[in-house]
């Protein structure tokens, strides 16, 4: 028997010893390890176990792991035979000093205890475990119990490879540093530990434990707004990525199919990104046809559960300590993680390229099912299915989407008034203060608490007895008081709208408001006059929605919100402060 078969029956006798003394928590977080150690970042040279070591979770295993360890380190007794010790283990490097890390663990400081009095032999010692590992005289000590649930699987893997790292360091150190002590064996048996696992396979049983601990964790209802990447105009849910020269049939409605382990959505943009917010439940959804131009319903059989986009991977936080997983999760889409017959209701909105394309998709068990379209208005749509371009008259309010696209798009109120002057104007306005110019009103919102709002409102006649008023971050003119002072001589009407979703549509005549609402519906008991503005404008549907209420102000007043408008408020280079 040559003398590494020698040392590696002693160390698996060692390993034996002291696996079961490991606890469960700091075996099972080195048990995950599945990636790699980082780079080097440090401004100065580390050994591979040092950074190995910086692995979350990784310090913290080890310090954990130390008063279990320590008393039966006293009674190991295996030192490397000195024929290995020539090969493997470099000569100390003349005079050395130790530092002292302020808050660090005595595992910690007995790792950087070895690296000064003996650089490079914490990566010997992480050398010579993973040269045992592969060894058949430590099979047996390292075989996992092939079963259980993830926790136990993990922990056994983690306890088995941390014993081993523990015994090849003690032995070493016995030798080489024979006062190095206990903490400094339990950091190097871990850092060698730390860097040998993220390279072997993963445990027998493991991933059907992952698997099960995984579904145990899936909640019971899961939302995710992420953003799909699109490629030859489609994006998929699967299990597994599709093949490059998959080709999904969409002529049955125009927008999503099943394929193998999924489904396919076909989109307008070609290659680039769309928006999508995906919802898993319990329980079947209840399609919504009002705020998107295509809506289908198809079945697909999960072989597995848990389908991705594109059949992505998830991320794998399970090796991270939980303390640190809520800063890493991000929200994601994924199926339920079960097998079995599910539904998928998709809702399109935009694919004709009037705006940021957008899908909706719910997914839910339930038994197979011929698919149904609620819902068939794009263009693309009626393409795909072989059918006639519906025709598509040019939106009466069209010609103020031009606010989406300015800097008015985020939030502003915009007020036109009729019958007026400029004095009663102000008079309305009640502004006790000067108007300022464009700069002194940007130094004094610099100035300002962020969490205050300073109404300030710029106007300009654009028409004989026409004003138009414009409030980029207040909404003065939303309030009926204001409101119904400024159509003391004739109308007024305003429309508020925040990148929050929060909008006010208002209307006044004669110092009277006739109703002010929010835009999302009609309301009951709204008169008939404002009634009939909103005719064709389809306020129900949130797309477009100033571009709607803009054109509402227009019926009601006469005169909408252009360009042309905004920049004449703007030449005044006045603001008034009011509501003060």
């Amino acid at each position: 028997m040559g003398e590494i078969d020698a040392l590696a029956t002693a160390i698996a006798a060692d390993v034996a010893r002291l696996r079961p003394l490991i606890p469960t928590g700091p075996a099972a977080t080195l048990g995950r390890l599945r990636q790699a150690p980082p780079r080097e970042s440090a401004p100065f040279p580390r050994s591979r176990a040092a950074l190995a070591m910086s692995l979350d979770g990784s310090w913290e295993s080890a310090e954990q792991a130390l008063p279990a360890l320590a008393p039966a380190l006293d009674t190991l007794t295996t030192t490397v035979p000195p024929g290995l010790r020539a090969d493997v283990l470099p000569p100390p490097t003349g005079p050395f000093t130790t530092i002292t890390f302020m808050g660090a663990g005595p595992a910690e400081q007995g790792f950087a205890d070895v690296e000064a009095v003996h650089r490079g032999a914490t990566d010997v010692i992480a050398d010579l475990t993973a040269t045992l590992a592969a060894h058949p005289a430590l099979a047996d000590a390292l075989a996992g119990p092939g079963s259980g649930d993830e926790e136990t699987v993990s922990a056994h893997h983690g306890a088995a490879h941390l014993a081993l790292g523990v015994a090849v360091a003690a032995a070493v150190l016995r030798r080489l540093i024979p006062s190095s002590g206990h903490p400094a064996a339990v950091a190097a048996g871990a850092a060698a530990a730390a860097l040998l696992i993220p390279t072997l396979p993963e445990p027998d049983g493991y991933a059907e434990a992952a698997l099960e601990a995984h579904r145990a964790e899936y909640p019971e209802r899961l939302n995710a707004g992420v953003s799909a990447t699109t490629t030859r105009c489609r994006f998929t849910i699967v299990e597994q990525p599709l093949p490059a020269d998959a080709d999904p049939d969409f002529s049955g409605n125009g927008l999503v199919t099943e394929v193998d382990g999924g489904i396919a959505i076909r989109t307008g943009v070609a290659d680039g990104r769309v928006s999508v917010s995906f919802r898993a439940q319990r329980e079947p959804a209840t399609p919504d046809v009002r705020h998107a131009d295509e809506v289908a319903e198809v079945s697909w059989t999960a072989p597995r559960g848990g389908a991705t986009l594109d059949g992505a991977p998830l991320p794998d936080l399970r090796w991270m300590p939980a303390r640190m997983r809520p800063f890493h999760a991000q929200p994601v889409v994924e199926t339920p993680p079960w097998p079995g017959d599910y539904r998928a209701l998709v809702e399109a909105s935009s694919r004709d390229g009037d705006e940021t394309e957008h899908y909706s998709i719910t997914v839910w068990p339930a038994p197979r099912a011929p698919q149904v379209v609620h819902k068939r208005t794009d263009r693309l749509g009626h393409r795909l299915r072989g059918e006639p371009e519906p025709d598509r008259p040019t939106p009466p309010w069209a010609h103020h989407r031009w606010v989406e696209d300015s800097d008015l798009a985020q939030a502003s109120t915009v007020t036109v008034v009729t019958g007026t002057t400029r004095e009663r104007l102000l008079t309305a306005l009640g502004s006790s203060s000067p108007p300022v110019g464009p700069a002194e009103r940007e130094r004094v919102r610099a100035e300002a608490d962020h969490r205050v709002l300073i109404p300030w409102i710029a106007f300009a006649e654009v028409a004989d007895g026409v004003f138009a008023l414009w409030e980029d971050n207040g909404h003065q003119c939303a309030a009926p008081s204001l409101l119904a002072r400024l159509s003391g001589h004739g109308r007024a009407a305003s429309m508020f709208w925040t990148v929050g979703a929060l909008t006010t549509l208002s209307f006044a005549e004669r110092g009277r408001v006739l109703i002010s609402f929010e835009p999302f519906s009609v309301p009951d008991g709204c008169p008939d006059e404002v009634r009939a503005l909103l005719d064709g404008l389809d306020v129900t549907d949130h797309r477009h929605r100033a571009a709607k209420g803009l054109t509402a102000v227009e019926r009601f007043t006469g005169h909408g919100y252009s360009p042309a408008d905004h920049a004449a408020v703007l030449a005044t280079a006045a603001f008034h402060r009011v509501g003060e």
